[in-house]
């Protein structure tokens, strides 16, 4: 094997260092929180305070899988990881840059906030309904071959 694929190998490897995973989680923690945050305090949109709520408790539960990924504990391939991600930006960041809320660009009807607010609810236990499924009750689907 050449020395390029070697290098590439362990760029795109865990470290093997459990300090090096704490600095990294600690790092993603702390992009997280200060990403939360500048949602929060410098949203064009103004949602009310339920809104900000699930949304931000949405964005923080869609990450869980990442810090998973990070510390070894998730040795799958980062599915779940892209999912989260996805699924924060379908249904928490809107919250954040859109003022209204219509089912199509040509209705100028929009949605009530209160349903935004239910779908939001809505949205978080459905997060954590999948992420439960997941790493809660692991039991995976054998494929019998014959």
């Amino acid at each position: 094997m050449s020395v390029v694929s070697d290098q590439w190998y362990e760029f795109v490897t865990l470290p093997s260092s459990p300090s090096v995973v704490h600095a990294q989680q600690r790092k993603f923690v702390i992009f997280l929180g200060v990403f939360v945050l500048i949602l929060n305090f410098c949203t064009p949109a103004q949602p009310d305070v339920t809104q900000r709520l699930f949304a931000s408790l949405i964005i923080i539960l869609a990450s869980i899988p990442t810090l998973l990924w990070l510390s070894g504990w998730d040795r799958g391939i980062p599915f779940l990881v892209v999912f989260g991600y996805i699924y924060a930006t379908y249904y928490a960041l809107p919250i954040f840059f859109l003022e209204n809320y219509t089912r199509d660009m040509s209705v100028v009807e929009t949605i009530p906030s209160f349903f935004v607010g239910k779908a939001l609810v809505l949205s978080f236990f459905g997060l954590c309904t999948l992420l439960i499924g997941y790493y809660i009750l692991p039991e995976r689907i054998k494929i019998i071959e014959m």
